[in-house]
This record gives structure tokens, C-alpha cells and sequence, in this order.
């Protein structure tokens, strides 16, 4: 297989992935075509690899080819989706397509380094004052 440097030819293939990864993931939502949740993850990894790609040929292209909107669409799709959002690891995923983009959703949970600091200012726990029990002899 010859390689292309056209990069037209490459942002039109960019689109078609992003079509069918697109209405994958809608039918896995509906159920017209039911994925399972390792099956939705390879679709996803595959995308972002393709974004990657689309990037590289044409970084301005890449809101134009992906089409940030319909990527929102889909996110709240998929989080409404009870069968989908069983694996953390999907949405982990699309949401890694969604920053591609530049799109930003609050989640509501907390990060870790927000739980750290809550435990660092306050008290320390009963395991760490059991671990420095220990170490003074």
C-alpha cells in the first residue's frame, strides 16, 4: 500500500471513521445495535488515534473534521446510557475525545488532589498515626 501525502485524502477518510464512531456509539446507547462496553472502548480507541492522525495532517482541521457538537451530543449520551457507563474506563476515554475538542464537562466528582489536601488540613487518619507509631521506637 502506497502512502498519501495528500492531505485532503486523509481528512476525508478522518470523516468517515468519525461517522461510524459517531453512530456506533449512538446505536450502543438506543440498543439498534447493541455494543458491549470493551467493544464500545476499542471504537473510542480507535477514534483517538484517528483524532491524533487528523491533528498531525492539519491541527486547524481537527474542530472541522470531529465536529465538536455532535462529540457533545454524544457525551451526554453516553452518560445517560445505564449499560455504557457500567466500565469507568469508557468514559475516561470519551471524555479524552472531548478535550481534543475543547469541550469541558464538570463530572461533580471530586479530584484526588482535592481529597488530599482535605486530609492533609484536618486530623490525620487513624492508619498514618498507627504507620508513625511504628517508626518511633
Amino acid at each position: 500500500m502506497q502512502a498519501t501525502n495528500k492531505p485532503q485524502e486523509c481528512l476525508s477518510t478522518m470523516q468517515l471513521i468519525r461517522e461510524t464512531t459517531y453512530d456506533s456509539l449512538r446505536s450502543a446507547c438506543t440498543g439498534r445495535h447493541p455494543l458491549t462496553v470493551a467493544q464500545a472502548k476499542n471504537v473510542v480507541k480507535m477514534a483517538l488515534q484517528a483524532m491524533r492522525i487528523t491533528a498531525r495532517v492539519d491541527s486547524a482541521a481537527l474542530s472541522r473534521v470531529w465536529e465538536p457538537q455532535q462529540m457533545n451530543s454524544i457525551l451526554v449520551e453516553v452518560q445517560a446510557s445505564q449499560k455504557l457507563t457500567k466500565g469507568g474506563g469508557l468514559m475516561v476515554l470519551i471524555r479524552q475525545m472531548a478535550r481534543r475538542l475543547g469541550i469541558e464537562q464538570q463530572t461533580g466528582a471530586i479530584s484526588k488532589t482535592k481529597k488530599r489536601k482535605a486530609t492533609d488540613d484536618g486530623a490525620k487518619s487513624d492508619k498514618s498515626k498507627k504507620k508513625a507509631k511504628k517508626h518511633v521506637k
